[in-house]
């Protein structure tokens, strides 16, 4: 869930970052003439994908989840379901 809210933001990080220039603009003066309909939409959704992308990079190359050590299957033991992991060495009964 935490990795799809980071990319949704970067993704739309380009737009929030426009919508303030543009009520920056307005203020400042009365009469830009600028508005959504002259916005290059193009190159923002570029600008988003790019920043998405290099989240995905950044995530992957930081390691986003743990993946190091053995990876121990979900099992089923007196009808319970026990649920898989990563990085935990499972614990037998002696």
């Amino acid at each position: 869930m935490r990795f799809l809210i980071l990319e949704l933001l970067l993704l739309a990080t380009p737009f929030i970052i426009y919508r303030l220039y543009l009520r920056y603009v307005i203020r400042h003066k009365a009469e830009s003439g600028m508005g959504w309909n002259e916005a290059p939409v193009t190159w923002l959704m570029i600008a988003g994908f790019v920043l998405a992308i290099l989240g995905v990079l950044y995530w992957g190359l930081e390691g986003g989840s743990s993946s190091k050590g053995p990876y121990t299957p979900a099992t089923l033991e007196d009808g319970i379901l026990k649920p898989g992991s990563i990085g935990e060495t499972p614990e037998e009964d002696k």
